[in-house]
């Protein structure tokens, strides 16, 4: 696995999950929630894949498995919203205006460019005998946890 090509476009013949399909699972949570609900604050042990996950991570089962062995190092950040909220205060922090509802494409592009800004600023764990950087790393722990 080369951990350069992290970022590529997902294999051919992989289900990608639709707007409509997404939309949908954010309104029926939202009918079965009696508090108001944002992927950040979800309490539920089921882990909701972001809308944008698949067009980041092109090897689902290979960033798992980095995944995994983050969650092991890093425990404080084995639920989904605790690593969505790290995800997106970082985006914030670096001046993007991306926001969670933005289409994949768009977030993805945000996210690399964070990945990127962190190599570049030294802002890397070891994960696995990888250096990766700690958003990317945070990204294939959400993998592992989407399963």
């Amino acid at each position: 696995m080369n951990p350069g090509r992290k970022f590529s476009s997902p294999p051919l013949g992989r289900r990608h999950c639709t707007r409509r399909t997404f939309l949908f699972s954010v309104l029926a949570s939202l009918a079965a929630a009696s508090k108001p609900f944002s992927l950040a604050s979800a309490e539920h042990s089921r882990c909701l894949a972001p809308h944008w996950l698949p067009s980041v991570i092109a090897d689902q089962q290979s960033a798992a498995r980095l995944g995994q062995a983050y969650l092991r190092t890093y425990p404080q950040h084995r639920q989904c919203h605790t690593l969505i909220r790290a995800i997106e205060q970082v985006l914030t922090a670096q001046g993007s205006v991306v926001p969670p509802s933005a289409d994949a494409p768009e977030t993805a592009a945000a996210l690399q460019q964070l990945v990127r800004n962190e190599y570049a600023q030294g802002e890397v764990v070891p994960v696995a005998g990888w250096i990766l950087s700690q958003t990317e790393a945070r990204l294939y722990a959400l993998a592992a946890l989407v399963g």
